[in-house]
């Protein structure tokens, strides 16, 4: 009784059908024998764990027990994750495909060989700071609150890869993920555009980047009253000051390609990402002298920009980025 509740409390977070608009008024069919069922109301399980509906068109519409509603339209499948926490469109070639537990997406000829096998992604939602980590990012699909949501590919094959069977089926819906990280948006950042991550990796990684910098202590050397920024490559952390004493901590993600970065007309590059106060920055820099960084800001609708002016210089020592006193409107304290 406790799972059917749950399921009618998603439907009633979700009563409208988010592919057509309508709400749906269709007789439920039953999933084992196809004819309608008179149970006055009962939602049908499927496979023991989702309950499935089927519109009067044929279209079909599954709830998950954890929070997932997988509504068919035209183009294919739209998953909505706890009422549009997390949304994304599976093509139509996916129909019947597919299985979902969580927020892991499985192939279903794989998973029905044994259970949670056949992982194609999972949606993460991970703090800044623990952004950096063995997992193989795929993309930023957008941030809910103070956390960013991420998708994960698995990092080893999680079937069995000596089946020819099963590893073509795998191997033929992991064809579809790139669009289907395309289309992918968070309910608390809406306008975002998924971010490929395949570009990016932990700084530390690499160990060149274009954005060198260092800190021994907890804070960045004093600049006076001036915001300042420093990346530390060992370990990918941020660190952005607005005041001798206020820190903001994050980290950041360098662009593996940007040594072969060909300049367009205003000569910008693109250096990488960084992540702090809840808000994505794409970091672009300038190759003539001074050496300039600017961040822009990603997520549209977030009123707040935690790093305020977005456009720092590099010093001399190329340790740490300030801003000028133009660039903020601060009068540089002599002593620093």
């Amino acid at each position: 009784m406790k799972r059917r509740a749950l399921i009618l409390a998603l439907l009633a977070a979700c009563s409208v059908c988010t592919g057509c608009g309508k709400r749906i008024k269709s007789p439920l069919v039953s999933s084992e024998t196809g004819e309608d069922d008179d149970r006055n109301g009962e939602i049908v399980p499927e496979s023991g764990e989702d309950a499935r509906l089927v519109a009067e068109d044929g279209k079909v519409t599954i709830v998950t027990e954890d929070g997932s509603i997988i509504t068919e339209t035209d183009e294919g499948y739209e998953w909505s994750y706890l009422s549009g926490t997390v949304r994304m469109f599976f093509p139509q070639e996916w129909k019947d495909r597919f299985i979902i537990r969580d927020t892991t997406v499985y192939c279903r000829k794989c998973y029905e060989k044994m259970e949670y096998s056949g992982e194609l992604f999972s949606v993460k939602f991970i703090k800044e700071t623990d952004l950096i980590s063995d997992a193989d990012y795929a993309a930023l699909i957008g941030g809910v609150r103070d956390f960013y949501s991420i998708v994960v590919l698995p990092s080893d094959a999680t079937y069995e890869v000596g089946d020819p069977e099963l590893s073509a089926e795998y191997t033929d819906m992991s064809g579809s993920l790139p669009a289907v990280f395309r289309s992918a948006s968070c309910l608390s950042t809406k306008g975002f555009t998924p971010i490929d991550l395949s570009s990016y990796e932990a700084a530390n990684i690499t160990g060149n980047s274009k954005l060198a910098g260092s800190w021994t202590e907890d804070a960045p050397a004093a600049t006076g009253n001036i915001p300042s920024a420093v990346f530390r490559m060992r370990d990918s952390a941020f660190g952005y000051r607005t005041s001798d004493t206020g820190l903001l901590y994050g980290c950041f993600f360098v662009n593996k390609n940007a040594p072969n970065y060909v300049w367009n007309t205003e000569n910008w590059g693109d250096a990488g990402l960084v992540f702090a106060g809840g808000q994505v920055y794409r970091v672009t820099y300038y190759e003539s002298e001074p050496m300039k960084l600017e961040f822009e800001p990603l997520f549209p609708n977030l009123t707040e920009n935690p790093l305020g002016t977005n456009k720092f210089t590099f010093k001399d020592t190329q340790d740490e980025i300030y801003q000028t006193a133009a660039e903020t409107g601060i009068t540089p304290n002599p002593d620093a």
